[in-house]
């Protein structure tokens, strides 16, 4: 298991609010820096790998069962976010993301601030995407 877990550095301290239940679960990371305060996260028959990623996560509450999540290169932050995803399979690979002149979108981003996302029974895949807003 220890060569599996190679170069993570993973801050979990008791009495930070942190409860992690993990039963049944393969998770792989390679060279990450995972910081997570104040989270509760129950993760049950998951198949979890992220490869060269810098994920931030503060005060989120996030449930997965029967996901197999997959991220490579990818830098991800979730400020305050409730995300609930039940059977899904997301596979994300060499994405490039670009939001500019955010101010256009201030309605629609206002609107989504602070939202609560459920996503049940999807299977989302995309490879070699390239998005610009």
């Amino acid at each position: 298991m220890m060569d599996v877990l190679t170069h993570l550095q993973v801050k979990l301290t008791p009495g930070e609010h942190s409860d992690i239940t993990m039963e049944h679960s393969d998770i792989t990371t390679e060279h990450n820096d995972i910081t997570m305060e104040h989270s509760d996260i129950t993760m049950e028959h998951s198949d979890i790998t992220t490869e060269h990623n810098d994920i931030t996560m503060e005060h989120i509450d996030i449930t997965m069962e029967p996901n197999d999540i997959t991220m490579e290169q990818s830098d991800i932050t979730m400020e305050h976010s409730d995300i609930t995803t039940e059977h899904n399979d997301i596979t994300t690979e060499h994405n490039d993301i670009t939001m500019e002149h955010i101010a256009l979108l201030w309605n629609l981003m206002t609107s989504l601030w602070n939202s609560d996302i459920t996503i049940e029974h999807n299977d989302i895949t995309m490879e070699h995407s390239d998005i610009t807003m």
